[in-house]
């Protein structure tokens, strides 16, 4: 259940709470690449940048679009150099 509600308040844009309940959900966040890439994205907004790296990273090869928003995440949180490696990933 915590993994559904984190996923509310991530639409909500309530990323504190959607942490929480990430952090409550553990391993089933991983399940699903969007779920994963919210987390990341909240640990981003919130100035987590190396645990929401360490997220990002572990978005499966496959998953074109889920590492292409990483690397839109990372180029508004100003880590470009960062956001390209996404980007060429993504193209695969």
């Amino acid at each position: 259940a915590h993994v559904f509600l984190g996923e509310i308040a991530f639409q909500q844009g309530n990323c504190a709470a959607a942490l929480g309940h990430y952090a409550r959900a553990g391993d089933r966040v991983r399940s699903r690449p969007d779920w994963l890439l919210h987390q990341a994205t909240c640990l981003l907004d919130t100035g987590d940048r190396a645990a929401a790296a360490a997220l990002f990273e572990a978005l499966p090869e496959a998953e074109g679009d889920a590492r292409f928003a990483a690397g839109v995440a990372l180029g508004r949180a100003g880590a470009h150099l960062e956001a390209a490696r996404f980007f060429r990933s993504a193209r695969l």
